[in-house]
């Protein structure tokens, strides 16, 4: 997987065109099953397969990691998974800690 942002020309096979609507059309049409699938399961990430999708394509878990958190501490520890709120979890020395937000 590519760890940095691109763009769709710069990924595109040379000289192809990109038509943004086609590329729109593909990515609402993958939004609106993610959606109806996590409707279905009435909310529940793990039922609908959300976090499992999420977990597995996330780059952070199995890394070590340095949060700056709101308050001015720093977290360092390892990322280990995403939970069911859609934090992630990172393992330090002293305890596993789910974090909403950070830097």
């Amino acid at each position: 997987m590519n760890e940095t942002s691109t763009s769709l020309q710069l990924e595109a096979t040379p000289g192809a065109q990109i038509d943004a609507d086609v590329v729109l059309a593909a990515y609402l049409h993958e939004l609106t099953a993610l959606y109806r699938s996590h409707i279905g399961a009435n909310g529940d990430p793990v039922e609908s397969g959300l976090l499992a999708a999420v977990t597995e394509r996330c780059e952070t878990i199995g890394r070590s990691v340095r949060v700056e958190l709101p308050s001015g501490e720093r977290l360092l520890g390892e990322a280990v998974a995403i939970d069911v709120e859609g934090r992630i979890v990172v393992k330090s020395n002293t305890a596993l800690t789910a974090v909403a937000a950070g830097d």
